[in-house]
Order: C-alpha cells, then sequence, then structure tokens
C-alpha cells in the first residue's frame, strides 16, 4: 500500500498506470477474439461433419433405394412371370373345366335317353313276363290234356291188341236183332273215329307245346338279354360320369388353389410396386402438436413405448414407440427437416427418415405409403407417407423413433 502510494505520488505514474491498463485491455480483447474465432471453427467443423453426415446419409440412402429398386425390380420381374404362368395354367384349366361341364351335361343326357330305354326295356321285360307266364299255364294245361289223352289212348291200344277188330264181331254176335247190331256197330265205329281224334288232338298238342316251349325261349332270352345290355350301357355311363365328375373337382380345386396363388402374387407385386414407387402417399400436411421440441407425427394411443420389450423369445430393445392409428392416416414431419431416407428398409417396412439438425433425426416406420423423397426439405406438418403394416407389424400403427448424434432417445422426453 504504501509503496503503490508513492508510485502514484510520483510524476508520470498515472501515465504508466493507464498504459498498463491499455495493454491489458487489448491482452484480454485479443483472447476475446481468438476464443471467439475457435468457437466458430468448431461450429463451422461441426456443422460441416453434420452436413456430410446428412450428405453421407442422402448418398448411402440413395444406394440402398437403388440397390432395394434393383431388388425390387427383379422380383417383380420374377412375380410377373409366375403370374403369367399360373394364369395361362389357370386359362387351361378352365377351358378344360368347360370341356369338361359339355361333357358331363351330355353324359346326363345320354344317361336320361339310357334310362329311358331302360324303363322301357324293363316295360317290355314285364309284359314279356306275363306272356311267359300266360304260354306257361297254356303249356300246363296242355301237359295236363296230353297226360290225360296218353291214359286213354294207352287203355284202348290194350284193348286194340286183345281184340284187333275192335270188338265189332262181339258186338254182332251178342246182338239179338239186325237193328241192335247197326247200332253197336255204329257205336264202334263212332269209338273208333275218338280214338283216332285223340290220337290227332294228341299230335297237335305235342306240336303246340314244342311251339309253345320255343316262343317261351325265345321271349325269355331277347327280354332278358336287351335287359342286360341296357343294364350295362347305364353302368358304364354312369362310371364315366362318376369319373369325370371326379376329374371336374380335382380341376376346380386345383382352380381355387391358382386363384389364391394369383391373388397372393397381386398383393407381392403390389407390395414390390409400393417399394419401386413410394412417394403415391397423400400430400399437403397436418397439425402436428407438441410442447417440446417435436410434434406428435399422428394422433392415437402410445401402444408400446421406449425401452426393453420382453416376450417369451427373451428381451430387446424397443428404439421408440408405436402410435396406434388406422391404415392411410397421413403421418406429419415430426419437425422440419431434410428427408434423409425414404424407402423400404427391412422389417421397418416403408420408413423415412429425417434429419433435424443439431444431431437430431426422426425416423417413420411400418408406412403404407411415402409421400418424400431422400434430399426434399420438409416443414413440421408436412406429410411424409401413411399408416400401414408393411415390414414385421402385427397391426395399423407408427413406429416413431428420434436419435441423438445416432443413439435412440426416449420420444416422449421431446414430445
Amino acid at each position: 500500500m504504501f509503496c503503490g502510494a508513492i508510485l502514484t505520488s510520483r510524476p508520470g505514474a498515472s501515465r504508466v498506470s493507464a498504459l498498463v491498463n491499455v495493454k491489458k485491455r487489448e491482452r484480454s480483447s485479443a483472447s476475446k477474439i481468438v476464443a471467439g474465432g475457435l468457437w466458430a471453427a468448431l461450429i463451422l467443423v461441426y456443422l460441416a461433419a453434420l452436413g456430410n453426415a446428412s450428405a453421407f446419409a442422402a448418398t448411402q440412402s440413395s444406394r440402398d433405394r437403388r440397390y432395394e429398386q434393383s431388388s425390387a425390380s427383379s422380383k417383380l420381374s420374377e412375380n410377373r412371370r409366375k403370374q403369367l404362368e399360373k394364369e395361362a395354367e389357370l386359362a387351361a384349366l378352365k377351358q378344360s373345366e368347360a370341356e369338361l361341364e359339355a361333357s358331363l351335361a351330355d353324359l346326363d343326357a345320354r344317361l336320361n335317353e339310357t334310362r329311358q330305354r331302360l324303363a322301357e326295356a324293363t316295360a317290355r321285360h314285364q309284359a314279356l313276363v306275363v306272356q311267359v307266364d300266360a304260354i306257361a299255364r297254356r303249356m300246363a294245361a296242355t301237359e295236363q290234356r296230353i297226360r290225360s289223352i296218353s291214359f286213354i289212348a294207352k287203355s284202348r291200344i290194350v284193348e286194340m291188341y286183345k281184340r284187333p277188330d275192335g270188338g265189332m264181331v262181339d258186338a254182332l254176335l251178342l246182338s239179338e236183332s239186325v237193328g241192335e247190331a247197326a247200332r253197336k256197330s255204329g257205336l264202334v265205329t263212332r269209338v273208333t273215329r275218338a280214338d283216332r281224334e285223340r290220337i290227332e288232338e294228341f299230335l297237335s298238342l305235342n306240336k303246340d307245346l314244342g311251339e309253345d316251349k320255343a316262343v317261351l325261349d325265345e321271349l325269355s332270352a331277347a327280354a332278358a338279354q336287351a335287359k342286360a345290355a341296357v343294364e350295362a350301357e347305364e353302368f358304364a355311363l354312369e362310371e364315366t360320369q362318376v369319373r369325370l365328375a371326379a376329374s371336374k373337382a380335382e380341376q376346380e380345386r386345383r382352380i381355387e388353389e391358382l386363384i389364391a396363388e394369383v391373388d397372393a402374387l397381386q398383393k407381392e407385386e403390389a407390395k414390390i410396386q409400393a417399394m419401386l414407387s413410394p412417394t403415391r402417399g397423400p400430400s399437403g400436411s397436418v397439425p402436428v402438436a407438441g410442447k417440446g421440441r417435436f410434434g406428435w407425427p399422428v394422433s392415437g394411443p402410445v401402444t408400446s413405448g421406449f425401452g426393453q420389450r420382453c416376450g417369451s423369445s427373451g428381451c430387446r430393445m424397443h428404439q421408440g414407440i408405436d402410435i396406434s392409428a388406422p391404415v392411410g392416416t397421413p403421418v406429419g414431419a415430426s419437425a422440419a427437416g431434410t428427408v434423409v431416407g425414404a424407402g423400404s428398409q427391412g422389417a421397418y417396412g416403408l420408413t423415412v427418415v429425417i434429419d433435424h439438425g443439431d444431431g437430431f433425426a426422426t425416423l417413420y416406420a411400418h408406412l403404407s405409403s411415402i409421400s418424400v423423397s431422400p434430399g426434399q426439405r420438409v416443414g413440421q406438418g408436412t406429410i411424409v407417407g401413411a399408416v400401414g403394416t408393411t415390414g414385421n407389424a402385427t397391426g395399423p400403427h407408427l413406429h416413431f423413433e428420434i436419435r441423438y448424434r445416432g443413439s435412440p432417445v426416449d420420444p416422449m422426453a421431446y414430445l
């Protein structure tokens, strides 16, 4: 203190002190300028690095996009080739099915005709059975008559053997008068004539019996043959009908399989087309509400939060949140930024990634369509796509992530 008082009391001391103060101020200003330059440089380097990272991400995304498009194009070509093959097989089967239906219709007509003829043949057979029964009864009566005539004939033959004259001599000798002898002679004559008539009847009945037997055999054989032929034809037609019906059923089953396969291929083609042309989503902007740095990209309940997710197969990190919303609901950008990725990303499905600067980026996954492209600047609320179920999704929802310097952080802390 004392020395200081002496210094300050000497002449020129004030000038020296002022000079020292100026030097100090100059050194302080220089230090501030240097420090400011360093911070500016650091910021520029950071921004440049961030820009390079964004450019790299955009380039990488573009490469991935080109690779995915090439792969998707190959899949699309293979898909269309399979579709053409199955559609050709389907057309051939439908043509064959139409021919089978025509054959079955013709077969039905033939069966109806055959069954009609079978009914007629059965009716004729029944009529023949009636005739056969009548002939059989007539034959039985004829045989009875033949047996009766045979018995009488045998008796007369024995009598004629004993009396070759037929009893004429006895009749004349034993007669008491000429009149009685005449009567007895006439009686003997009538008996002899009756014998001849019986013989003739016997021969005629035998002839009729033979003819009836021949007719009976012929009618029975013809009826049985006609009925058997129609029954055989009906059996063959029914067998063909069963075979054709089985072929038709098998073709219908294969047609249903092909229709299902073609439908699956068409759905797969639609997915591939969505991968090749993901910018067909809705356009415009939607309100994005939020109390933090970022806004809610879509309105809906959070069905799965950030953090460990455990199940029967173990635990894994869920790097974002799942927001439930109907398929097709527009998804808005959570904050302004630059799109650095837009396309299919494996399990994420159709995905959009936006770089917001300051090390922050957001990710929107499982979209049904994409409305932006890499390199595009978007504002908060700009529609980037629509809610969907692409990738590994159990239902319609938006998987939303916020990343800081590449690491996932809990979105709820920023919304």
